[in-house]
């Protein structure tokens, strides 16, 4: 019904109302631009960054949401690998073609990728 970066948009989108919601129904007190404040990582009067138990209560919503986003981004890396795999045998059946250079190029492309991941990881992780 939807491209998968359109549901994933929804997914984000639908993630960050559930967010909002949970902390404006659950704190009864808050106003909705107090919970905006918190959503962006400011204390409740938006005077200064704080990470506090309102920040940390508002965005655990999102944990399962990153998780399932993981599991596309894997799915996607995997579609992709199998769509150059493909059009690797395909140019490799040609006559005339250096068969050591393709594999070259196919094994670069996998380190390519294992090489994004692991700086993302190493960025967003700080591992």
């Amino acid at each position: 019904m939807f491209s998968v970066p359109t549901a994933v948009m929804l997914d984000l989108l639908l993630g960050l109302v559930f967010a909002c919601a949970s902390l404006w129904m659950g704190v009864k007190h808050l106003t909705l631009n107090q919970v905006v404040w918190v959503l962006v990582g400011h204390s409740v009067d938006g005077r200064i960054w704080e990470l506090g138990p309102y920040f940390w209560a508002m965005h655990t919503v999102f944990l399962p949401l990153l998780f399932y986003l993981a599991v596309v981004f894997l799915c996607w890396l995997g579609k992709a690998a199998v769509a150059y795999r493909g059009k690797f045998y395909g140019r490799a059946a040609q006559p005339g073609i250096n068969g050591l250079n393709m594999t070259a190029g196919f094994l670069t492309f996998i380190a390519t990728i294992l090489g994004a991941v692991a700086t993302l990881l190493r960025v967003f992780a700080g591992v």
